[in-house]
C-alpha cells in the first residue's frame, strides 16, 4: 500500500491539521505556524495520528493501537532514551528501491515525504523496529548512490527464504545463509539491494 503523501518544506516551522484521503494517499494541507519542536496533529476518519518533526527532513509518527494493547506506529515507541528510531540511505531510483524493500524484504511503506530537496520514502516491518528512509536527492545536487560502505542487518526468521526472494527479484545473494561460528552458530547470509547496500540476513533466534 502506498504511503501517505506529506508535501511541503519541513524546515519551515509549522503544524498541520490534515485530512488524508485513504483511497489517493494525499494530504489536503492547513494551517499555521509553530515551533519546530511541536507536534502535527493529523485526524482521519479512522484514526489519529500523531507526528513530531525530528530533523528537517525526518518526522516521526506515533499510531494508535488498531486492537487494545498492540502497537501499530511508522516509527515504533522505545521503550528507553536514547535510541535510533530511523536511518536513512540515498538510492538512485526511489521507486524501484521502494518496491525492493517493500516486496521483496516484507517492509510497509507508511510514508512519503517532498521536501523540496529530497523525496523519501518511509518504511518498516510489520511489527516495528527502526524505520528505513529512502532518499533521493532532486535539487540537482550530485550524489554518490552506487556502493556505499554501508550495511544493514536484518534478524529474520529464515534467511535462506528471504535470500531466495532476494535472487528471484533479480539481485545479488553475495553470500548464501548458513551456519556462522562469529553469531553463535546462527544463520546468516548476504545480499545487496538495487544500489549495491550490503543486506546482511541473521537468523532470529
Amino acid at each position: 500500500m502506498a504511503g501517505h503523501r506529506f508535501s511541503g518544506s519541513l524546515s519551515e516551522s509549522s503544524i498541520w491539521h490534515q485530512i488524508l484521503d485513504r483511497s489517493t494517499a494525499v494530504v489536503d494541507m492547513f494551517g499555521e505556524f509553530v515551533p519546530i519542536a511541536d507536534r502535527i496533529s493529523i485526524s482521519t476518519p479512522r484514526q489519529f495520528r500523531r507526528f513530531r518533526l525530528v530533523s528537517d527532513t525526518m518526522i516521526q509518527m506515533d499510531l494508535p493501537a488498531e486492537r487494545p494493547g498492540e502497537a501499530n506506529r511508522v516509527m515504533s515507541k522505545p521503550d528507553s532514551l536514547p535510541s535510533v528510531a530511523a536511518f536513512g540511505i540515498g538510492v538512485s531510483d526511489l521507486a524501484a528501491s521502494a518496491a525492493f524493500y517493500e516486496n521483496t524484504l516484507g517492509m510497509k511503506r507508511v510514508l512519503d515525504l517532498s521536501l523540496g530537496h529530497m523525496d523519501e520514502v518511509i518504511l518498516l516491518f510489520p511489527d516495528g523496529g527502526s524505520a528505513i528512509a529512502l532518499m533521493h536527492w532532486t535539487d540537482g545536487s550530485a550524489r554518490n548512490y552506487a556502493d556505499n560502505p554501508v550495511k544493514i542487518v536484518l534478524r529474520v526468521a529464515d534467511p535462506k527464504l528471504l535470500a531466495e526472494r532476494i535472487r528471484a527479484a533479480g539481485l545479488p545473494v553475495i553470500r548464501d545463509p548458513e551456519p556462522a561460528a562469529e553469531v553463535g552458530g546462527a544463520v546468516v547470509g548476504f545480499a545487496k539491494d538495487p544500489d549495491g547496500y550490503l543486506i546482511e540476513l541473521l537468523e532470529s533466534v
